[in-house]
């Protein structure tokens, strides 16, 4: 569910205003969360910066598609562009990196509404049906495109692929992400998010000889970044243990209404072989002996986790691991 595509829907139709999607209290929270984030990110920041003059680069020649998509895009120079995207670092990209890169790019200005992930869907098929013209491009989960397709909320992309010879781009993208943006022989987007979890662990503390002694010694073993869940929670509590309140042995976005929560889950629940339903009676079987294990996994990864992590969003989880 947290695989988005980006859509045409309307070419260069009609466009609509910025819409306000926050008060001004949760504007304001969220602009701290993005500042927060900037002023303790500053190895992102010089790699944004190094990403922009690539991104030149290649629309100047280095890259065929790109210098192709900037030239055709400069004739519409002047227009602005109205994009919808997930609230947080999705629409964070159309707001601080690929929207003011492409109007420096192609003088086309880039909106942008922001909104919570569900309501991408009903809002986008809303103004589809209004026919308000309000939102030029969107973004969407698999299970979206075909309903999109059909009820002619998106554009095929193929006349264009052709025109703009992009088929080494798509040739770039994971087997499994063209085919989720491809239905009745049509394509209808680019992925761009492939939500692959990463394990993200600091050097100093797993070289630091001290913890490597107190580590072998109480579980007779190389203290190592772990390698199953049994190592995750043990190695997290063992972090806990010798270092808090300085530094906690893990932590992860466990907000209630945070995607991060079922992808969490998802991910334990299946590496412990668990299947959401019996494929011979679609009988649910989340609380069968892998949905068991997986929910004692998240326990012990929270209690070896900072206090207040269970409120824990992306941008607050991604913000307090940049500041140490």
């Amino acid at each position: 569910m947290g695989d988005e595509a980006g859509f045409d829907l309307e070419q260069l139709g009609e466009y609509g205003p910025l819409e306000a999607t926050y008060g001004r209290k949760d504007f304001l929270a969220t602009a701290g969360k993005y500042m927060a984030a900037a002023a303790a990110a500053g190895p992102l920041a010089a790699a944004t910066s190094k990403a922009w003059a690539a991104a030149e680069r290649a629309s100047q020649g280095g890259d065929p598609v790109a210098t192709t998509a900037v030239k055709a895009a400069k004739q519409y120079s002047g227009i602005t562009l109205t994009t919808i995207r997930e609230t947080g670092p999705q629409a964070a990209d159309d707001k601080l990196f690929g929207g003011p890169l492409w109007k420096k790019l192609t003088g086309i200005n880039v909106k942008t509404i922001e909104v919570p992930f569900p309501q991408v869907y009903t809002k986008t098929v809303a103004e589809h049906i209004a026919k308000s013209g309000a939102i030029d491009v969107t973004e969407a989960a698999g299970a979206w495109v075909p309903d999109y397709a059909d009820r002619g909320v998106v554009v095929p992309l193929d006349d264009l692929i052709k025109k703009y010879k992009a088929q080494a781009t798509l040739k770039d993208v994971h087997p499994a992400y063209r085919s989720l943006a491809t239905y009745k022989g049509k394509t209808w987007g680019f992925f761009d998010d492939g939500d692959v979890w990463m394990l993200y662990y600091r050097k100093d503390i797993f070289g630091d000889p001290k913890l490597k002694r107190a580590y072998k010694a109480k579980f007779k073993r190389d203290l190592r970044p772990p390698r199953t869940w049994d190592e995750m929670t043990e190695t997290s509590q063992f972090i806990t243990d010798q270092l808090a309140p300085k530094v906690y042995g893990q932590g992860m976005t466990r907000a209630l209404g945070n995607p991060g929560n079922y992808f969490y889950f998802h991910q334990t629940f299946s590496s412990f072989g668990g299947r959401y339903f019996d494929p011979k009676t679609m009988k649910a079987q989340f609380n069968g002996p892998a949905g068991v294990k997986a929910m004692n996994v998240i326990l012990k990864e929270l209690a070896a986790s900072p206090p207040g992590s269970e409120k824990f969003d992306f941008l607050t989880m991604w913000t307090t691991w940049l500041e140490g």
